[in-house]
Parts: C-alpha cells; structure tokens; sequence
C-alpha cells in the first residue's frame, strides 16, 4: 500500500498533525491534487476536529471559488462543503452535497478523489439518512471499495457498513463488521482509521448493553484520538454519538461504578488523562 508523507502537509490551528502516515488517496487529495484550491486545509482541519481552523480554511476555499466561473460548484468546493455541513454544523440538508462531488470527480477522471467523496456520502447517509438511503449509499461504497483493489479502503467500507447496521438496524450485527475493520487496519499499519474505529465499536457495545466493555473501550478510544490530536467535540455526529453511549453505560452500570465524564482533546485536564492503553495493541473486542 501507498503512503506519503506527512511533510506536505499543513499543521492544524491545535498544532496536531495529519496521522504520521496516510493512505495513498487521503496524501492525493488532502495534500494538493488540484494544488489551485486550497483544500488541504480544511479537510485535515474537519477530520481533526479543529473547527476555527476549519472555517478559516474554508473562507479561503470559498475566495477563491468566487474568483473561478464554476469556482462555487467545483468538486472540491462541494466536497468541502459537504463535509463542513456534516461534521461541524451536523446538517442532515448537506447529504447531497458529498454525492454531487463525487460525480463532478468522476466526471473529470479523478477516481481517487470521487471515492473519497463516496466515502463522505455514504458516512452523511449513516448519521442522517433513512435505512433504505442509508444502505444504498453503502452498497454503492463498498462495491466500488472492493472493485478499487485496495485494502485500506476495503476497511473503511467494512466501518461504514458498521456504522448503518448501528444507526438503521441491529447494534449487535454491527459488531462483527467493526471488529472485522479493526483488525484488518491493525494488519496493514493503518494509523487512522481505528481512532474512529474504536470509538464506533464502543458505541455499538453501549448499545447491547454490555456496560462494562462499551467504558473501557470508550476510555482506549479516547487515549487514541489524543495520541492523534483529534478533538472530538469538532465533529458533531461522532460527539452526539459519543454522548449517547455514555448515557448507556452510565444506565448499565448504575452511577455509582460509573466512569466520571472524559475530559475533551484538547483540554488540560485531558492532556493529564491517563488511561491503560499506552503501548497496547488496538482493541477489536
């Protein structure tokens, strides 16, 4: 598998970087495929969680969309977008917005790019759409996941097909394909994908009730969106989500052996967390 470099990347308003190592159409695109648009910025700034930084990036984007003819409704404009719309403002109105990117993508030859954006739509659909939307979008997403030959995406369809077994149908069937992901990222070195991998796991054991496992979880989830410098407060479904799974493992557990609240990224009192994780492998389990 294809990695680049984290050297061509920019550093977020938190000063966390991109992962170490990205896959191979995250470097692509994230890191200047159409190096006239500044879109690096905000989409590193988005899935770290850094809003300020998100919406200076994005101001930037937007000037200079406004300076091109088909500046406001080029790919990467609508990509952006899209993603701004999902992971900041939690709009389910912008679940449109990442499926007319992918076609503008598909329709220049930027089949890199159009499977992010696919990627984008078919998470959008998960936390905002309807079963019979939201299963769609990930027939389409995992179909062109595993036509695509590569690995790390195969995972991300495997996580996505997860999440909507989660959010539209049975949250122990969600189990499997979450483990699945996990290992296979662990097997091919992919930094990124368990941060929310874990955390998507702890919400679907939440789910089932085990109390117990669904906290520890939780607390590893959180010890690996620190060592990445993700703030998930920044991204609104995920922290809605995460909310929730911690009201369930208060209720199953009772509020006396209850874990207190984690302290957010970003806050001193998180940057002093300690948890049992440091040097572990990560859990699938």
């Amino acid at each position: 598998m294809a990695r680049g470099p984290l050297s061509d990347c920019p550093r977020t308003s938190s000063g966390a970087w991109w992962p170490r190592w990205t896959n191979s159409a995250w470097t692509h695109w994230s890191c200047g495929s159409t190096r006239n648009w500044p879109s690096a910025g905000p989409q590193i700034a988005l899935c770290q969680g850094d809003n300020p930084a998100a919406e200076t990036f994005l101001a930037e984007c937007r000037a200079v969309a406004r300076e091109l003819p088909d500046g406001p409704s080029a790919a990467p404009v609508t990509y952006i977008e899209g993603a701004h719309a999902m992971l900041v403002r939690g709009d389910p109105a912008g679940r449109a917005l990442p499926a007319g990117a992918r076609d503008r993508f598909r329709a220049a030859g930027q089949v890199g790019d159009a499977h992010m954006a696919t990627m984008l739509w078919a998470m959008a659909e998960a936390f905002f759409g309807t079963r019979a939307s939201a299963s769609s979008a990930r027939d389409v997403y995992v179909a062109e996941a595993d036509a695509s030959g590569a690995e790390w995406a195969r995972t991300w369809a495997q996580w996505c097909s997860g999440l909507v077994e989660l959010r539209h149908g049975e949250a122990q069937r969600a189990l499997a394909p979450l483990q699945r992901a996990l290992a296979r990222q662990q097997a091919i070195g992919d930094n990124w994908g368990p941060v929310w991998g874990l955390e998507t796991l702890a919400w679907s054991v939440a789910a089932t009730g085990d109390g117990t496992r669904a906290a520890w979880l939780l607390g590893a989830a959180h010890r690996m969106r620190r060592d990445t410098g993700a703030a998930l407060i920044g991204l609104r479904p995920f922290h809605e989500a995460h909310l929730t799974a911690e009201r369930r493992v208060r209720a199953s557990l009772g509020a006396e052996d209850a874990p207190g609240p984690v302290p957010e990224e970003g806050t001193s009192q998180a940057r002093s967390t300690r948890t049992r994780t440091g040097g572990s492998r990560t859990p699938t389990a």
